[in-house]
């Protein structure tokens, strides 16, 4: 409840009088309280991050407390190691496949500037490992579940590599395609993280946000839960900026987003029939959602 009260003339005067005493006070004061309020966001802010901290943990514990789900992150673990390795075994090819390069040549020259070109370049590892996080910790949120999301992943990555091994695709900026290899012009040292120099087909920048997308919107039809809404909103906006990050830089071509989108998109819809029969009516029926509901019961 608000208490309006009317003063008279007087009772102003006096008010005023007395203000006037104290503004030099009040001024003094208004960099301490200032620097307090500071402060006060600054806790507030500091508590929020531990909380959150604690509920991660709180989740990974409870993830890594069932079979299944260990299993999944030493195989994950495993494959990631092997794979990292490849740039230091893989040789040049004896052949590739090239796209055209026309669409990248023409984003260079009609948007290239070198603020662009820095922050391109700098997104383009960076952005990706963010996402990748993202996408394990939707798996993690899962709990016991999560393993199921988590084979649909390392499926993609089986997928992918298999696709790169034998069917070599050499982006724009790896041969003299007339595109600037922009990356490696400004931040070299990122390249030590692109284990297939020549595996542009698919692309897995594209492909694992748009799994992550993908999850995220199963999760938020299913729970309607505004932290899926979120993930889901921060997939699509990166979505949309890896594309055309990709594309720019020439470590991609449309064709190379098309068959991601295919071959990741195919590999999600399998797997999510397996995940949850209820908003999939068809799998009700699938013997391999059976197995998978039986295997769930083993802690």
């Amino acid at each position: 409840m608000v208490r309006l009260t009317f003063m008279n003339p007087g009772q102003l005067s006096k008010v005023k009088y007395h203000t006037e005493g104290n503004v030099s006070s009040i001024v003094g004061c208004a960099p301490v309280i200032e620097k307090f309020i500071w402060y006060l966001h600054l806790d507030f802010y500091m508590h929020s991050v531990a909380t959150m901290a604690r509920n991660v943990w709180h989740e990974v514990t409870l993830f890594l407390s069932y079979t299944h789900n260990r299993i999944w992150v030493v195989l994950v673990a495993l494959f990631l190691a092997g794979y990292q390795s490849l740039q230091f075994f893989l040789e040049h090819p004896d052949w590739y496949v090239t796209f055209s390069p026309d669409l990248t040549i023409w984003l260079q020259e009609t948007f290239s500037t070198t603020s662009l070109d820095y922050a391109l370049s700098y997104y383009y590892p960076f952005g990706f490992m963010i996402c990748l996080l993202l996408l394990v910790y939707l798996v993690v949120k899962e709990g016991r579940q999560g393993w199921k999301w988590g084979y649909a992943i390392l499926a993609c990555w089986i997928a992918h590599f298999v696709i790169e091994m034998f069917y070599p695709v050499a982006p724009p900026l790896r041969w003299e395609s007339g595109a600037r290899a922009i990356r490696l012009e400004v931040f070299p040292l990122s390249d030590i993280l692109v284990s297939v120099k020549y595996g542009g087909m698919p692309s897995g920048h594209f492909g694992y946000i748009f799994v992550g997308f993908l999850i995220a919107r199963f999760n938020f039809l299913k729970t309607r839960s505004h932290d899926y809404r979120g993930y889901m909103l921060f997939f699509l906006a990166n979505l949309v900026l890896t594309t055309f990050t990709v594309l720019y830089l020439g470590e991609h071509t449309w064709e190379d987003l098309a068959g991601s989108f295919l071959i990741f998109g195919g590999l999600f819809y399998l797997f999510s029939q397996l995940v949850e029969p209820t908003i999939f009516p068809s799998c009700a029926k699938n013997p391999a959602a059976a197995i998978l509901k039986k295997m769930d019961k083993s802690p």
